[in-house]
């Protein structure tokens, strides 16, 4: 439950009036000074090149090991006031001019060169010539400090988010006393060669996105309403699991989607580098990206046991569950009360597999849902093995939380490794409500995307059979590349020579907009028809609004694909993607939609830190550093923008863009108009979108395809813009009506099912002006082929 306390907070102090003196003031906490940016020489600078990241980790280690000593000491006011006193330094940054006569303040400047550090994933190096080469050009009187003292005085801007180091045996893989550490290993016996991983306190994390960067204002503008509309599942907020943890939830209590995956830093590396990474349920599904946070980092040869990686995480998980988080309002000065519970993992399957530790998805019980046991296909010829496929079942039975720890035990007794595929505890059942045979799915952008969808294309084009288009592969190259695509699709169709290369967002829009329309004409009836099935079934689950009847009928749908798949091809495809599919619709009714518990903003923020990583000694430490920088540049951006400042958007804003264009129009064009005034004009801002028309010259992408809703008869119509028009002020679009062909829809006859996403239409010679609320109500669409697809949410990327 969330307790509230009213307190007053201090009155900020005023910054001097000079300049020099102000800075300095400002600076004080930070070692370093202002005029080194202009002494540095070239030999200096190529000297501090090959040692800045060892230097600055040592560095951040011992400014860490500071902050974490202050916080573990002071009261949580005391804390808060830090807090504040840092706050308000960076605040007196913001009205410090750079230099006399500047427009731009200290703080305007930095946050500018570190949106180029970012963006660029600049080395501390590059990022040194940058600033030294900025300070050589300004004035001799200017305040702009030097490359190490911004990356410190970025970093201090949140003092409450502290990493701890911990260590392990890389021998058995086992975590290690801070004690324990000059001993022999009590495990494995050995003369211990000790591995180091970092671990990020939760408390700090909660109390930084609270106190800095006003999360609370945040969460009271999107309250969560999970009891108006029952059967109805928007978010993960609407699923059993979210209800059942949270039934006595607080105002401010949080609930984590926990993810971890391993990525290469570079080719060839013998090191992989895995992060713990969170979000929060209670953040807009849209918004989650921007607020996702780093829990812990592991760079070594040896991959992580998760049990060992987790450990920090469940043990500190586990108190804040009993004690809460105390935190401060930063406007209302009230105090607070937070708890955190864990709702989700979400991770690919040799991840997921080390999380809940089970066996693996090629061993005799790998579900991590299911109990089903698999079986050993039928050698063929020319495969040297037989490998362990997935055969159907109706109604599998399902694990759960009480059976897997007597299985874990047995296991652990038996000596046998496993007992119906668990291996043993997962140290995630130590968190409170937390149940380990409902918080894992298997997760639709690898399973689906990168797992099934792939695993068809590559029947279809690689193995033989009736079922092998290859020789058509030259024709499908040319209709991927005749698509239309408006702006929300960021990758363009690659050819299927590349299929290999081809990324998860690749598979998205071929699976839900492509494959049908194109396939069509090659695919044999048969298995373009089963294709069917899988494309309606995930483009419903992808939806932000869906009922419990579509649910039940996606998993009529998924079960009749799969079953057909084991009679449509041979058994040594039946693979566990395939079979992940049974469980898409039971995984949406414990966490909601597919769009709010996919990999995809994990993934993004994985590539991120992996390419801002230059060194090649103490990586950890680095990467903890830039984890930091990054958190500390949201600060500035805060300050900047206003601590209110929810970045909202006018939905009703309604504006023609660019010059007006003089165009001829035919008789018939006029005569929409009925002979009053108006002015051409190939862009418009309709809501908080970007629309563009077929006059506009620079058509990157076509965003002129649109759907509306009809406000007399309420029925959606389809078109195309040819142009926009101000008419007496007011903005409106002339629309190349398309009517549909019913002849041509997309149709499953064994499910009597139809593809309402995709939309065969007809060309017109119909016209309309669509102005007002008809057309706020615009919404993109693309075009493939004589097909008009729809998204599935409005999600500007993929989710």
């Amino acid at each position: 439950m969330t307790q509230t306390v009213a307190e007053s907070t201090s009155t900020p102090k005023k910054i001097g009036s000079d300049p020099i003196s102000s800075f300095s003031a400002l600076l004080s906490p930070i070692s370093g000074t202002v005029s080194d940016t202009k002494v540095l020489n070239d030999s200096e600078d190529e000297e501090k090149e090959t040692s800045l990241d060892s230097s600055a980790g040592s560095a951040a280690s011992h400014q860490s090991s500071t902050s974490r000593a202050s916080s573990e000491s002071g009261e949580a006011g005391h804390q808060f006031q830090e807090g504040l006193d840092v706050l308000e330094k960076a605040r007196g940054l913001n009205e410090l001019k750079l230099f006399n006569g500047s427009e731009h303040s200290v703080n305007e400047t930095i946050l500018q060169l570190m949106r180029v550090f970012l963006k660029n994933q600049e080395s501390k190096a590059g990022f040194r010539r940058i600033v030294k080469t900025m300070s050589n050009v300004l004035p001799e009187d200017h305040c702009l400090p030097s490359s190490d003292v911004i990356l410190k005085y970025i970093q201090e801007l949140i003092p409450d988010v502290v990493e701890e180091a911990c260590h392990y045996c890389r021998e058995c893989n086992l975590y290690i006393e801070e004690s324990a550490i000059l001993k022999d290993c009590t495990v494995c016996k050995r003369k211990t060669d000790i591995g180091t991983y970092y671990s990020f306190s939760v408390a700090g994390i909660v109390k930084f996105l609270f106190e800095i960067r006003n999360l609370a204002s945040l969460m009271d503008s999107c309250e969560i309403d999970n009891k108006s509309e029952p059967n109805i599942y928007k978010d993960a907020y609407n699923g059993s699991e979210y209800k059942r943890i949270n039934e006595h939830r607080g105002k401010y209590d949080l609930t984590i989607i926990l993810n971890s995956d391993g990525v290469q830093l570079r080719k060839k590396s013998k090191k992989d580098l895995w992060l713990l990474l969170c979000t929060f349920v209670e953040i807009p599904c849209h918004l989650r990206e921007a607020f996702l946070c780093v829990l812990g980092v592991w760079y070594d040869e040896v991959k992580p046991n998760m049990n060992t990686f987790m450990k920090k995480l469940c043990e500190e998980l586990k108190k804040i569950n009993e004690n809460g988080i105390e935190w401060r309002h930063p406007v209302t000065g009230q105090l607070h009360l937070t708890y955190v519970r864990l709702q989700l993992v979400v991770a690919d399957a040799p991840a997921r597999a080390k999380m809940q530790n089970i066996m693996a998805h090629n061993s005799k019980y790998p579900c991590c849902i299911c109990e089903i046991k698999t079986i050993k296909c039928t050698l063929q010829v020319g495969m040297k093995k037989r490998i362990r496929v997935y055969p159907y079942l109706h109604n599998p039975k399902l694990r759960s939380k009480s059976r897997m720890l007597v299985q874990a035990a047995k296991a652990i007794d038996s000596g046998n490794g496993s007992e119906k595929g668990v291996k043993g505890v997962s140290v995630l059942s130590i968190i409170p409500y937390v149940d380990v045979s409902t918080i894992f799915i298997p997760e639709y952008m690898h399973s689906t995307l990168l797992g099934c969808t792939r695993q068809l294309i590559n029947i279809f084009l690689e193995r033989k059979g009736e079922w092998n288009i290859e020789k058509y592969s030259v024709l499908i190259d040319e209709d991927l590349a005749r698509i239309q695509h408006p702006d929300f699709v960021h990758r363009f169709p690659r050819q299927l020579k590349n299929v290999k290369n081809w990324k998860a967002s690749d598979w998205y829009y071929f699976l839900l907009f492509e494959s049908l329309p194109i396939l069509k004409k090659y695919l044999p009836v048969r298995y373009y028809q089963h294709l069917i099935l899988l494309v309606v079934p995930i483009y419903d689950l992808l939806r932000r609004n869906i009922s419990e009847e579509k649910i039940k009928a996606a998993n009529l749908l998924l079960n009749l694909f799969v079953n057909q798949f084991n009679n449509l091809y041979p058994d040594r495809e039946w693979s566990s993607n395939i079979h992940s599919l049974c469980h898409l619709a039971l995984c949406v009714t414990r966490h909601g939609p597919l769009s709010c518990t996919s990999a995809f903003p994990f993934e993004g923020m994985n590539g991120t830190v992996a390419k801002a990583t230059h060194g090649s000694h103490n990586v950890g430490q680095e990467i903890v550093n830039n984890i930091k920088i990054c958190q500390g540049v949201q600060v500035l951006e805060k300050i900047k923008n206003g601590l209110n400042d929810l970045s909202s958007s006018n939905s009703s804003l309604l504006q023609p863009l660019g010059k007006e264009v003089q165009l001829n129009l035919s008789p018939t064009e006029l005569s929409v108009f009925k002979g009053k005034s108006f002015h051409i004009f190939s862009r418009a801002q309709i809501g908080c979108n970007i629309y563009t028309s077929q006059i506009h010259k620079k058509l990157k992408s076509a965003n002129y395809y649109v759907m509306w809703k009809q406000k007399e008869s309420g029925e959606n119509s389809v078109g195309s813009v040819k142009f926009f028009a101000v008419e007496n002020g007011v903005l409106c679009a002339y629309v190349n009506l398309f009517s549909v062909d019913h002849l041509n829809v997309i149709f499953n006859d064994e499910a009597m099912v139809a593809v309402e996403h995709l939309i065969p239409i007809l060309e017109s010679d119909s016209a309309c002006l669509v102005s007002g609320e008809e057309l706020l109500s615009f919404v993109k669409v693309g075009r493939c082929g004589n097909f008009i697809f729809v998204r599935p949410n409005l999600l500007h990327q993929v989710m």
